[in-house]
Order: C-alpha cells, then sequence, then structure tokens
C-alpha cells in the first residue's frame, strides 16, 4: 500500500475548515439583518474519540481531558466590558485525524457596534477577537 505523502492529512482538514467558514459566512449574510450578524468558526481539538452514538452532524467528540467538548455545548460571547450579548453552540464535527475533531460553531444575531468580542466554549476561558475578526469567522484550538 502506497505511503500518503505528509502533508495531505493537514491539507485536508485546512480545506474542510476553510469550507465550512466559506459556508457559514454565505448563511451569515442571509440571516441576519442591519446591525446585527452571525459569528461563525470552528473549534479543533486534539483528544476526541469518533463514532459512538453522536447526534446527526456530529462525527466525534472530545475525549479524556477534552470530554467537555461534545456536541451542542453552549458557546458565549461577551463584549469587551464583559456583558453577555449572545449565545450560540457547537453545530457539527468531523474527525481530523485519529484523535483530532473540528466542531462548527454558530452564534445568531449579535451586534456588529462592538470593538472586541470575548469568546468562551466551555470552561476553558475567553479569548478575544476584534470585530473584523468575529464577522469574518474565527478559529479556536485546544490541546489536551
Amino acid at each position: 500500500m502506497p505511503r500518503r505523502p505528509a502533508w495531505l492529512l493537514p491539507a485536508i482538514v485546512t480545506a474542510g475548515v476553510a469550507i465550512v467558514i466559506a459556508a457559514a459566512t454565505a448563511l451569515t449574510i442571509v440571516l441576519t439583518g442591519p446591525g446585527k450578524f452571525t459569528l461563525t468558526g470552528t473549534l479543533s481539538i486534539d483528544s476526541a474519540t469518533a463514532g459512538g452514538s453522536l447526534p446527526e452532524g456530529f462525527a466525534c467528540t472530545g475525549a479524556g481531558t477534552m470530554s467537555d467538548i461534545k456536541p451542542n455545548l453552549r458557546v458565549i460571547v461577551a463584549d469587551g466590558g464583559h456583558e453577555l450579548i449572545g449565545k450560540g453552540e457547537l453545530t457539527s464535527s468531523f474527525a481530523a485525524g485519529p484523535d483530532a475533531c473540528v466542531f462548527g460553531l454558530v452564534v445568531h444575531n449579535l451586534p456588529r457596534d462592538r470593538e472586541t468580542y470575548l469568546v468562551q466554549v466551555s470552561h476553558r476561558g475567553e479569548v478575544e477577537f476584534t470585530r473584523d475578526e468575529a464577522v469574518s469567522g474565527i478559529e479556536l484550538s485546544l490541546n489536551g
């Protein structure tokens, strides 16, 4: 059996992430009104398990130290003053390697007028994004 080139898996994962973000961005334009936007993005983890009895649209879930990262997990968004401005969830996942998983995330109807957006998944702390980053789509990653 021929050996796969080392660059193949990272290229597939990168292409998958780009497709998810592009599709979510297109959907965002359709679903939001003036002054609002839908935050979309991905969360990549390196401790996951695939299969089992997962909801439709999910191919993997967190394992071990990442077992709190699971289908439909709440995503919280606050502004720079820590005022809660939106709640969303992890909406899908795909296996990105033997122990890796990439989740899609979405938070609808966020106000577009904030300078910064603080995004939190589970108890993992907040990650700060500028308005332009948040509107364009975000990428988060956790290492177990």
